[in-house]
């Protein structure tokens, strides 16, 4: 006579498969098989595991267990309709609260084993021990909230190979056709994405035959309500025939749709789909900025024992930008760069502020100040930059590339010892990241100005052809006066730019910019140096500029006298 309290020999796993050690018949002749499990439920759901009757009539499973690696318990007898579906849960009522069952499927009360959410097995048993079906999983192949479903339901379900996460909008399919297994005739909305000035739509064929009749639109959820108005339309098209296992990609013009974050809504339809539950898709894109919106402002590569590293960003633009999926990476070595991924959705930069990113908690020992002041955000990350040269790369979430800078230790004025502790603070936000003389050390009594204006900050030079300040200029004056801004204006839109320093009998002493391709406007950074870095001596000097239009060819020159005083 069976107890409740009997255990069975559940088998073990076996380079990440679970080998059952009990007899058992194979799975073409299985009438009954685990077909989905919930582990790991979010919130207050229970957990569950399903059934599924493989026959085309109703039968019944009776006198059966169910085990994990732990225990064992045993089932009433279970009636599942032809091709249907049971549920076991602890707690029918809660699981009710959170999931909307079909009145064909059945819902029972059992005193389930409870599941590991890391990984466990689960065995299917008759009453004489002999295995019906089993199932292994790792948390590891879907994650915490997401079921995971049996792809093939005549394939063993020990690997990822055969279980996977639930494709399902709410999570879960209990009782339904599991969101992934193969149908006949199955068009999937794959994805939304924005590359380039095109909202590009994937569709893809998941169905084991050919899908005929096809159409498909794509909205601009302008009053993001979730719902595809007509005069939110911007694509809708009737491709051809799409072969078992092909992938379609549609493509609609995004040039006149903001900047940013906004949200769009794909529909699809198929003669003869069996899987409509994944016909529409709802997606939040990003459509990267026409231009440069955020700056790297300031950063700390070297810091104390007891201090953080940081980055500062500047937002130059007039909008408000949300900094969700915005990424931070060092220099990529063989493995990668190690990338901090902002994952907050609600955090923003305001216009012309600052937003400092940190990935180490000891910062707000140093800056208290900034703790939950909406400026400054933390995220553990592997990020960490090396002593003496490395790489920051500021990326959106189109991975597109907004800023970055490659520093050197000697951009430090002081020497390799007195600069640790020191940040790297730019002399006008607007300068370009890339340039060493656009950087000089922080002059700060705490070494580091995060979230507010940098101590070297220097203004621009009043709008003009080609201006300077402060001129005269004295080279290493402190506080980053000793540095001379050069502000030019082009009648081109975009053109190629050299801007060099010459002698007054002529000889050209520094190479501010080499044919380096512009906008109709830039600055420029003099250290009053020469190409070799030496310091040239008091005295009237020239600033030369030479400008080609890039859909012309046009020029443009103008020089302007510049003095370095003692």
């Amino acid at each position: 006579m069976m107890t409740a309290k009997k255990s069975f020999a559940l088998g073990c796993f076996i380079g990440g498969m679970f080998c059952v050690q009990a007899g058992g018949s194979s799975l073409a002749a299985q009438q009954f098989i685990i077909n989905e499990v919930q582990p790991a439920p979010a919130a207050d759901e229970p957990e569950w595991l399903e059934l599924h009757n493989r026959e085309s009539r109703t039968r019944i499973l009776r006198a059966a267990w169910i085990s994990d690696e732990r225990s064992s318990v045993p089932l009433p007898d279970i009636r599942i309709v032809a091709g249907g579906y049971a549920i076991l849960t602890r707690d029918t009522l809660a699981l009710r609260e959170h999931r909307r069952i079909p009145a064909t499927a059945t819902l029972l009360e059992v005193r389930l084993p409870s599941l590991n959410n890391s990984r466990d097995a689960l065995v299917l048993r008759r009453s004489d021990s002999t295995a019906i079906d089993s199932l292994a999983y790792e948390l590891a192949w879907g994650r915490k909230g997401l079921s995971l479903e049996r792809l093939d339901p005549g394939r063993p379900a020990l690997s990822a190979l055969n279980l996977r996460a639930t494709e399902a909008a709410d999570s879960a399919t209990a009782g339904y056709v599991n969101s992934i297994v193969a149908l006949n005739y199955d068009l999937k909305t794959e994805s939304i994405a924005v590359r380039n000035d095109s909202i590009v739509l994937v569709l893809r064929n998941n169905g084991l035959q050919s899908l005929k009749e096809i159409e498909a639109s794509l909205y601009f959820d302008r009053n993001t309500d979730n719902r595809a108005d007509g005069d939110e339309l911007l694509l809708r098209a009737q491709p051809g025939p799409m072969a078992a296992g092909a992938e379609l990609s549609l493509a609609a013009d995004a040039a006149e749709l903001p900047d940013g974050f906004f949200r769009c809504i794909a529909v699809a339809r198929a003669a003869k789909d069996e899987r409509p539950r994944n016909d529409t898709l709802i997606r939040e894109v990003f459509k990267s900025y026409r231009r440069a919106e955020l700056r790297i402002n300031e950063f700390m590569f070297r810091p104390l024992a007891d201090q953080a590293e940081y980055v500062e960003l500047w937002n130059e633009g007039p909008d408000t930008l949300r900094l969700s999926r915005w990424q931070l990476h060092d220099q990529a070595t063989a493995s990668g760069a190690d990338t901090l991924t902002i994952s907050a959705p609600g955090l923003v930069i305001a216009p012309q502020s600052y937003m400092v990113i940190t990935w180490d908690a000891a910062f707000f020992d140093q800056f208290p100040l900034l703790e939950g002041s909406g400026i400054a955000y933390y995220q553990k990350a592997s990020l960490n930059f090396n002593s003496n040269s490395d790489e920051i790369v500021l990326r959106d979430p189109n991975g597109l590339a907004v800023d970055s800078l490659r520093y050197e230790e000697s951009w430090h004025l002081l020497a390799a010892t007195a600069s640790i502790g020191r940040s790297l603070e730019k002399i006008n936000p607007s300068l370009p990241s890339l340039r060493s003389d656009a950087w000089t050390t922080c002059g700060a009594a705490a070494g580091g100005t995060p979230g507010a204006a940098n101590s070297v900050a220097r203004s621009l030079p009043p709008n003009g052809d080609l201006t300077a300040a402060p001129n005269p200029f004295a080279p290493g004056a402190a506080g980053g006066r000793g540095i001379c801004i050069i502000s030019y204006q082009l009648p081109f839109r975009q053109a190629y730019v050299t801007l060099t320093i010459y002698s007054r009998r002529g000889l050209p002493l520094r190479r501010l910019r080499n044919s380096m391709f512009s906008g109709g406007e830039g600055i420029a950074a003099w250290r009053g140096s020469d190409d070799q870095g030496n310091i040239l001596p008091t005295g009237p000097y020239i600033c030369v500029i030479h400008a080609v239009d890039v859909h012309s060819a046009a020029t443009f020159g103008d020089k302007l006298f510049l003095v370095i005083r003692p």
